[in-house]
């Protein structure tokens, strides 16, 4: 088996393992929550374009902004300035919102009533075209926002590994909403 079949087992692997643990609190009497996102992110890495990068995901949580609760998402990122679609990459990844904090500092920043929800999140991706390598983010969101049906995060820092986990470069992301479907 190939090093890149093996990385993509293992992570299908760790996706349906978050997944059961994110839908086995049989006593919660909330339904999983579904939402999406749309957001920007910029490399370091020499291995992507210097273009902006979009990202949208599918998320499924099984409580809406419970702290460790997990969530997991399915991803797809391209360059858009210029659009090229032969960089698309898609992914699959957990979040884990570490606190909810209602009276917060960055209350300031809203018209509206929000808690402050930092997440940590983790996530394998996959090149469309084979020529390209696969590799692993991790991302902290220190400046996450939740309104009660969106969340927006501000100035994301991540870090990037290889597929030997050796790190090889830096994202940040300057913006991302997520809005649930209901």
């Amino acid at each position: 088996m190939s090093h890149n079949a093996r990385f993509s087992l293992l992570t299908l692997l760790l996706f349906f393992i978050c997944l059961g643990a994110a839908f086995s609190q049989q006593d919660s009497p909330q339904k999983p929550a579904i939402s999406y996102s749309a957001g920007m992110t910029g490399f370091s890495d020499s291995a992507f374009s210097s273009a902006e990068t979009l990202r949208f995901s599918i998320n499924l949580e099984s409580e809406r902004a419970k702290p460790f609760t997990p969530s997991l998402f399915a991803a797809i990122q391209f360059d858009f300035n210029p659009l090229s679609l032969q960089t698309a990459y898609w992914g699959l990844g957990f979040y884990l919102t570490l606190f909810n904090l209602q009276n917060h500092f960055f209350s300031f920043a809203s018209m509206r009533k929000t808690s402050w929800a930092p997440a940590f999140c983790a996530a394998f991706y996959f090149p469309f075209d084979s020529a390209k390598n696969s590799y692993f983010e991790t991302t902290a969101e220190p400046i996450r926002l939740f309104t009660g049906s969106s969340y927006v995060s501000l100035l994301s820092p991540g870090a990037l590994f290889s597929k030997n986990f050796k790190i090889t470069g830096y994202s940040l992301s300057p913006f991302k909403f997520t809005y649930y479907f209901y």
